[in-house]
């Protein structure tokens, strides 16, 4: 996130380096996506063996996982 910001600030001197920020940013939201469905997928898995939750939304698993990388 800071290489983000920093390539953001930088984006204002010129154009190329806008871009450069976007294409980072976007990047970086990927990432973030798959790392989330990462930690769906091994939560539902989780909750499976144990049998605590035999169902768990994907909304509260992608909320759970964004509150784990905001830590």
């Amino acid at each position: 996130m800071d290489e983000v910001r920093g390539l953001a600030r930088a984006g204002q001197g010129g154009q190329g380096s806008a871009e450069g920020a976007a294409r980072l940013a976007s990047e970086g939201a990927v990432a973030i996506l798959l790392h989330c469905f990462g930690f769906s997928l091994a939560m539902r898995k989780e909750a499976a063996h144990a049998s605590r939750l035999p169902v768990i939304s994907v909304r509260s698993l992608l909320a759970r996982a964004l509150c784990e990388l905001l830590q």
